[in-house]
């Protein structure tokens, strides 16, 4: 009889972290972060060679997603005073199904906020996101830097 050990789970593994996102009018001319009801999309990659605005602008929701070790789409922001926000506390995974644990570090944002009846990528005039996201850190972040496409 052969006996086996098990493995233990690797601790430089977390769950993404909750985060707060927020746009304020100020920050974008185009009428997205001025009204409730906009849509939100934000993915998180281990890659910053990655071009965010080329991949957010994909049509194939399937082909953008899977560039993203986790992802939270078709998120509706509420407004709250000068600001648009959403709290993103679950996670997809770029494979397909939840994210789960992922390898702790640092995280490139990429996000895009449009209009309820908006097309599902980015496109010109809406506001394109961007930061950093520490897997592994504290829990909520906030992502709040947005510009015009």
């Amino acid at each position: 009889m052969f006996t086996g050990c098990v493995e233990q789970e690797s601790t430089d593994r977390s769950a993404v972290p909750n985060l707060d996102v927020e746009c304020s009018s100020a920050q974008v001319r185009t009428p997205q972060c001025r009204t409730a009801g906009d849509v939100l999309f934000l993915g998180i990659t281990k890659d910053y060679s990655i071009d965010c605005a080329t991949v957010l602008a994909i049509s194939s929701s399937t082909q953008r997603n899977a560039y993203f070790d986790a992802f939270a789409e078709n998120i509706t922001m509420t407004k709250s005073g000068f600001i648009t926000t959403a709290p993103i506390t679950s996670w997809l995974s770029g494979l397909g199904g939840s994210a789960g644990t992922i390898t702790n570090g640092n995280y490139k944002i990429c996000a895009f906020i449009e209009s309820p009846s908006g097309n599902g990528r980015l496109d010109v005039n809406e506001p394109i996101g961007s930061g950093e996201v520490v897997v592994g850190g504290p829990s909520p972040q906030v992502a709040n830097d947005w510009k015009s496409y």
